[in-house]
């Protein structure tokens, strides 16, 4: 235990064995990894769903470990390490297998093909109508009879490709 003035010390020590931490640190960001991929790609935001997770659960670790409470240093940083670890990890197989990409990221999924929009895709990736035509007045379109390709991306965002675009190109 190292002293760091009278009333602060810093704990080396864990009460849990460090194989147990990294052990619970996997199974929760595995958990949380595949509750967001269930939520679906428009409640995601920008970024993936393993970068979400990392920034989560480094915070929750670093927090634990900070706190002084129950949770020691080297448990955080056990825990910390395996998710760094684990992110690497993911990162590299899914920079290596088309499978685990679209597991871990998902697919783009088409919205608007030539003109018409596709219920059960909308349905099945949960994009209200509102929403829909929101992206479409936001860029200038009027009806989807305009549309080309509409694309729900990977990250939730709408891309459009209008007729139009096509013509001046």
């Amino acid at each position: 235990m190292v002293f760091l003035g009278p009333d602060h010390k810093m704990d080396w020590t864990t009460d849990i064995p460090p194989f147990e931490i990294a052990f619970r640190t996997v199974f929760i960001y595995l958990f949380i990894l595949l509750g967001l991929r269930l939520a679906g790609k428009r409640h995601m935001g920008e970024l993936s769903p393993y970068s979400l997770v990392l920034i989560l659960l480094v915070s929750e670790a670093a927090q634990n470990a900070m706190s002084g409470g129950d949770e020691s240093l080297t448990g955080g940083l056990i825990g910390i390490g395996s998710l760094l670890l684990l992110n690497y990890l993911i990162g590299l197989f899914a920079s290596k297998s088309r499978r685990i990409d679209r597991f871990v990221d998902g697919r783009a999924t088409i919205l608007i093909n030539r003109g018409k929009i596709l219920k059960e895709n909308m349905r099945r990736e949960r994009v209200g109508n509102y929403d829909l035509r929101e992206v479409l007045r936001e860029n200038g379109v009027i009806s989807p009879s305009h549309v080309r390709l509409a694309m729900l991306e990977v990250d939730g965002n709408i891309s459009i490709i209008k007729y139009d675009d096509l013509r001046s190109h």
